[in-house]
């Protein structure tokens, strides 16, 4: 490997940290490749010798972001013994993100087709997994057993999607969103026992 290979492979990580704050702060639309490069201090023939367009430098963005998120569920749930608890920290992650991340990110995403197809193809991936989890929330009493979780994913995933793209929700916080439309969606699948554990998450976070 040469050392200018070697020079890009190291500057990647680099480059998607910028972009990953510059899209959460500003939207993606409103950040240009020009913009990437002059916050890192390079030239944009550099940037584009490591990404050649924009839509690429995104599908690494939301892979990154996808692989740290799902690493660090991993952990936090190896710790956990209630599923409950890793629900509510997901939320938590949710609102997190939320609230540091402008508002029109998502918005944007669906203008970008590889992004959007990899951010659905991973949702997919863990539809098998979601629906484990919720038989264990069953299984320790914190989940209905009524309810058919398969069902209850592919309505929520659709709702969530139509809430990020249509104009008439642009303004809506994540806070506005989870008390008027999330929490009335947990609260439907909860227990009395498992409603006791979200209710105090609300109290403190929301």
């Amino acid at each position: 490997m040469t050392e200018l290979s070697i020079y890009k492979k190291n500057l990647k990580p680099a480059i998607l940290e910028e972009a990953m704050k510059d899209f959460r702060e500003f939207g993606i639309r409103a950040v240009k490749m020009d913009d990437i490069a002059r916050n890192m201090g390079i030239s944009k023939r550099t940037l584009y010798e490591v990404y050649s367009n924009k839509e690429d430098l995104l599908v690494d963005v939301v892979e990154s972001m996808l692989v740290k998120r799902d690493e660090y569920m991993k952990d936090f749930a190896a710790g956990c013994t209630d599923t409950i608890d890793i629900l509510l920290e997901v939320l938590r992650l949710q609102i997190e993100f939320s609230v540091s991340t402008h508002a029109d990110f998502f918005k944007d995403l669906q203008r970008y087709p590889a992004a959007e197809k990899q951010l659905a193809q991973f949702h997919k991936g863990q539809e098998q997994d979601a629906k484990k989890f919720f038989q264990n929330g069953v299984n320790q009493g914190f989940f209905r057993s009524n309810i058919d979780y398969s069902i209850f994913l592919k309505i929520t995933a659709g709702a969530m999607r139509m809430i990020r793209t249509e104009k008439q929700y642009k303004n809506l916080t994540y806070q506005q969103l989870f008390i008027n439309y999330l929490c009335v969606v947990i609260r439907g699948i909860c227990t009395l026992k498992g409603l006791e554990r979200l209710d105090t998450f609300i109290d403190q976070h929301v």
